[in-house]
C-alpha cells in the first residue's frame, strides 16, 4: 500500500554528545540479556518554539549512565532535531500528537540507532534501546517541580 506522508517533517538532527563505555563483568558468564534489561534508562528532553511552523526538540539519554554503573554497557546520547509541521487542516489534538509526542518518538529513535552502532562493536552483543512510554515521560516531566529563583 502506498504510504501517506505526515506532514511533520525533521529538517535537521544533530548529535551534540555521545558516550560510549564497556564496563568488564567479574562473571564469566553472564545472562547478556537480562542485564540489558535491568539497565536503568533516564530521558530529558525541551521544546524551543521557533515560530508558527518550526521547532526544535532536544533530547538526553543515559543508559546504565549512573555513579556505579552494572557492567556491560554505560552509555549517554544528546541530540537536537529540527522539526517543521505544516499549517495544513487538522484537529488540534492531532497537531499537538505530531508537534510533541511524534517529534519527541523520532528523536528517541535516532539516539537509539546510535546506541546500537556503538555497542553492535562492543564485546557483547548490540544493545537496542527499548520502547519509551512518551506518555509517561511527559507526565513525570509536568510534575517535575520548577527550581526556585535565586
Amino acid at each position: 500500500m502506498k504510504a501517506k506522508v505526515s506532514p511533520l517533517k525533521i529538517t535537521d538532527f544533530n548529535l551534540l554528545e555521545s558516550n560510549f563505555q564497556f564496563i568488564f563483568p567479574k562473571d564469566e558468564e553472564i545472562d547478556v540479556q537480562s542485564l540489558f534489561d535491568s539497565y536503568t534508562i533516564d530521558v530529558d528532553f525541551f521544546y524551543i518554539e521557533l515560530d508558527s511552523e518550526n521547532f526544535q526538540v532536544g533530547c538526553k539519554i543515559g543508559v546504565n549512565n549512573s555513579t556505579k554503573p552494572k557492567p556491560g554497557y554505560k552509555m549517554f546520547g544528546e541530540a537536537i532535531g529540527d522539526f517543521q509541521l505544516k499549517d495544513v487542516p487538522m484537529t488540534k489534538p492531532k497537531r499537538e500528537n505530531l508537534r510533541h509526542y511524534s517529534s519527541l518518538n523520532i528523536l528517541i529513535n535516532n539516539l537509539r540507532n546510535n546506541f546500537y552502532q556503538q555497542s553492535n562493536t562492543g564485546p557483547m552483543s548490540a544493545y537496542i534501546l527499548p520502547p519509551i512510554d512518551i506518555l509517561d515521560l511527559f507526565k513525570k516531566k509536568k510534575q517535575k517541580p520548577i527550581p526556585a529563583k535565586k
